[in-house]
């Protein structure tokens, strides 16, 4: 039994204990910058869709205000305004639905 070598494999197995403790704290921090890359891209997207969803709900609402049909002439048949009528409330409730399940995407993630 040697006594000098014990102090020179404790000092080595120290250093591989430490290396073995960073390098798992390394592979964590890796861990958690993917899943914080995996959820910035998803709010980026949605995001984004929730940008487009605005734009379509001014474009229907300008369809709605401006674009009314039979405003400058004589007004189409009746069953015409209740197809453009029908279009624009579906378009409206899918926009309404779609800008909310973006904002919530994004709110989640």
């Amino acid at each position: 039994y040697n006594r000098a070598n014990w102090f020179f494999d404790n000092g080595l197995r120290f250093g591989r204990f430490n290396t073995g403790y960073s390098m798992a704290m390394a592979q964590a921090s890796q861990y958690r910058e993917d899943i914080h890359d995996l959820t910035e891209l998803t709010v980026t997207k949605q995001d984004t869709y929730h940008t487009v969803g605005v734009i379509f709900f001014v474009l229907n609402f300008q369809l709605i205000m401006a674009g009314r049909l039979g405003v400058h002439g004589p007004s189409p048949p009746g069953w015409l305004l209740g197809l453009y009528w029908t279009n624009i409330c579906s378009a409206l409730m899918f926009l309404v639905t779609f800008t909310w399940t973006a904002m919530h995407a994004s709110a989640r993630a």
